[in-house]
């Protein structure tokens, strides 16, 4: 994906949720980890942090 678009903000969704899981995608690009479950919250926590990052980068 990254190297189609890359300004593509990657959001990961796993059932995996351990720290070195979350570290390798991040390491690989990924804008940011969410494990399994979570919460409404957090995934909109995650939605507006990206909003951000693209408002802060135009």
């Amino acid at each position: 994906m990254m190297e189609i678009n890359p300004d593509a903000k990657i959001i990961v969704i796993s059932a995996q949720s351990d720290k070195s899981t979350a570290l390798e995608t991040l390491e690989k690009g990924a804008f940011d980890f969410i494990g399994k479950p979570f919460g409404e919250e957090k995934l909109d926590r995650v939605i507006q942090k990206v909003l951000d990052d693209m408002k802060d980068n135009q």
